[in-house]
């Protein structure tokens, strides 16, 4: 589906856009800028797959109502469907990750409150999909500072990645040993700076841990910066996967367990390219305040 729905006619995929929304809901193609430009290697189709009615916040006085936006009947049939059984499933296993990541914070930190990351993943009406779309990359793109994705973090709490899935023109899958080498693929980047290749099997989930996770933890857990690189050329093969963002509610507050020193967040960034968590968490923050930052940071960086 991923690479079925960018082949949909400009008019659907237009039907599908939520502008009032900043793109975050349903059709993005083009509207996320990198380094600055609009970014056309990858193209995104965002939902929640727990509930179709939820709420986004853009401020402290801006909170607005949004629903899902899918296709219409007779346009990619069983797409609706799909996104959500994977969703759901990738959320069910994500609770299930969060309780042992509660136990190991419980066992460094006895002021933290017991399973307080499973509550936050449990009570959330904020977890949203990801599907995505990396279009084949020709020669003539310019890849040397404009990656599939660049680095950065995760700002919500955990993230459950699927394998990627490599596609011909002709919806072929195409093994990921024929398109990818030693530096393209996804990557992650390790506190000592040195870039490591994550290949997730094509029957697993991968699920990494993001910045609310090392807020609520004090540092113990840390969020680790990631990126998708490209070979300069992709001989029509495009990359597709599914993310799923695990997040609490806005007005959920992002507080350091009591022994532990707040200062303890901050972590530097090997990257030189992610926002630092203390020009965007402060005590005192809830998730929405701190995930308003954060997108402010970003479009800073970005533009």
């Amino acid at each position: 589906y991923a690479q079925k729905i960018t082949q949909l006619e400009k008019e659907v995929l237009e039907t599908l856009e939520c502008p009032e929304l900043l793109y975050g809901v349903g059709w993005s193609h083009g509207r996320e800028k990198f380094q600055g430009k609009p970014d056309f290697l990858k193209a995104s189709f965002y939902a929640c797959p727990l509930t179709d009615n939820y709420k986004m916040n853009f401020s402290e006085t801006d909170q607005r109502e949004a629903s899902n936006l899918w296709p219409a009947p007779g346009v990619l049939d069983g797409y609706e469907t799909a996104f959500k059984d994977l969703g759901q499933f990738i959320n069910k296993i994500g609770i299930e990750v969060a309780k042992n990541l509660d136990k190991y914070i419980k066992h460094r930190a006895n002021t933290y409150e017991d399973g307080l990351i499973e509550k936050h993943l449990v009570h959330s009406t904020k977890t949203t999909g990801r599907l995505l779309h990396y279009f084949p990359v020709a020669e003539s793109v310019d890849t040397k500072d404009m990656k599939w994705c660049g680095w950065h973090n995760d700002h919500g709490t955990l993230t459950g990645l699927c394998s990627a899935m490599y596609l011909d023109k002709d919806f072929n899958e195409v093994d990921p040993a024929e398109i990818e080498d030693d530096e393209s693929g996804l990557f992650a980047m390790t506190r000592s700076h040195e870039e490591i290749k994550i290949k997730i099997p094509q029957t697993s989930l991968a699920f990494q841990i993001g910045e609310t996770a090392q807020i609520v933890s004090g540092g113990i857990l840390c969020a680790t910066p990631h990126s998708v690189v490209s070979k300069p050329s992709t001989k029509g093969i495009s990359r597709n996967t599914f993310a799923l963002f695990l997040e609490p509610n806005a007005d959920v507050p992002l507080q350091v367990p009591s022994e532990l020193d707040p200062k303890a967040v901050h972590k530097g960034d090997p990257t030189n390219q992610v926002p630092l968590i203390e020009n965007r968490w402060e005590v005192g923050n809830n998730f929405g305040e701190f995930e308003r930052k954060t997108y402010q940071k970003y479009y800073e960086n970005n533009n």
